[in-house]
């Protein structure tokens, strides 16, 4: 009985022995050996990310990975960049790698950021020394509290998603960048041309054909005036 005891003494120290050196090192270095992806849960559409792929927590480099139908190659230290596409609503979409016939992929979510336009009432962007309209949307929506600058100055647009931008202390013509920022959206920036020359020369011209018009006008008057005058004179001398 007591040889028994040692035998099974024994083997419970060999069996402890064989799996402390070599069951466990060797379920470690299953587990390390895994195929692993870095990525974000979520991104904005239109921003670049990076991706990181490691194996044996090593990067790999010049290692396929494939989102949303485009292939890149990760570089010495395990990264590749890709740009978020633009999506009408939240969209999921798949980050897929393969090394030494293990595959592995992570799920990345792509946030749908609405657009802000700016509209200008003038369709060249060309405006005169005189305050001008801005309107801001998303869509056909007009958006509340964008702020707009331009040349330095911060405006806000009100419930229509109007803004007056005003010129009366500008004096130098040229071309100047007006844009338009809020929290989750998309900026938008355009570029306005103001004109100082051409514009007083319009409104040169359009004084002078006014006063044109005004002047035909009088002489229509007043020839008509001589014309009755005569008649009812003429008339006069009959009688």
């Amino acid at each position: 009985m007591i040889k028994i005891n040692r035998i099974i003494s024994f083997v419970v120290i060999i069996l402890l022995i064989l799996n402390f050196f070599i069951i466990l090192p060797c379920l470690a270095d299953e587990e390390e050996k895994s195929l692993h992806i870095i990525a974000p849960d979520t991104i904005e559409e239109g921003n670049i990310f990076t991706i990181t792929v490691l194996y044996n927590k090593t990067p790999l480099e010049n290692i396929t990975v494939t989102f949303a139908n485009h292939k890149r190659l990760t570089n010495s230290h395990g990264n590749t960049t890709f740009t978020a596409p633009g999506v009408e609503n939240d969209s999921f979409y798949s980050i897929n790698v393969t090394y030494n016939s293990i595959t592995d992929f992570v799920q990345i979510k792509i946030i749908n950021v609405p657009e802000l336009r700016i509209v200008i009432d003038d369709e060249d962007n060309t405006i005169c020394l005189e305050p001008f309209t801005v309107y801001v949307l998303s869509g056909t929506t007009p958006i509340e509290d964008v702020t707009v600058v331009f040349n330095g100055k911060d405006y806000y647009t009100d419930e229509s998603g109007m803004v007056i931008i005003d010129l009366s202390d500008f004096y130098d013509a040229g071309d100047y960048q007006l844009s338009a920022t809020k929290d989750g959206f998309h900026h938008d920036l355009t570029v306005i041309h103001v004109e100082v020359w051409s514009c007083y020369n319009q409104a040169r011209e359009i004084f002078f054909l006014n006063l044109i018009c005004y002047l035909f006008i009088i002489l229509f008057v007043v020839l008509i005036i001589i014309l009755i005058y005569r008649h009812y004179k003429k008339k006069n001398n009959e009688e």
